[in-house]
């Protein structure tokens, strides 16, 4: 996907296309530690201000996703390192990130 077909997507779409990219979501167990304002996330360490995510590390700002690593702002994301500004692993500039996750809202 590229960014221009990214920023065209709306709401369901982008959790259709999560679904696709993170191919199995499981309950696991609340286990964060050294983390501050998560909800609904799991196995994280040292992350804040994120919701609905599993296995981050070092990560902030980010929503609907999974093993990411050193990461800021992103949303539906998974298996990223040292990134910011991104949905659905599409590296997006500031503005654009700002202007896509307004537009959801």
């Amino acid at each position: 996907m590229n960014k221009e077909e990214l920023l065209k997507l709306n709401k369901k779409e982008l959790k259709e296309e999560f679904k696709k990219l993170v191919e199995s979501t499981s309950n696991k167990n609340i286990n964060c530690l050294g983390c501050s304002d998560l909800i609904n996330c799991s196995d994280c360490s040292d992350s804040s201000n994120c919701s609905d995510s599993s296995d981050l590390i070092n990560s902030f700002d980010c929503f609907n996703c999974s093993d990411l690593f050193y990461c800021s702002d992103c949303s539906h994301c998974s298996n990223l390192f040292n990134k910011k500004y991104c949905v659905l692993n599409v590296q997006l500039t500031k503005e654009e990130y700002n202007n896509f996750i307004n537009n959801l809202k």
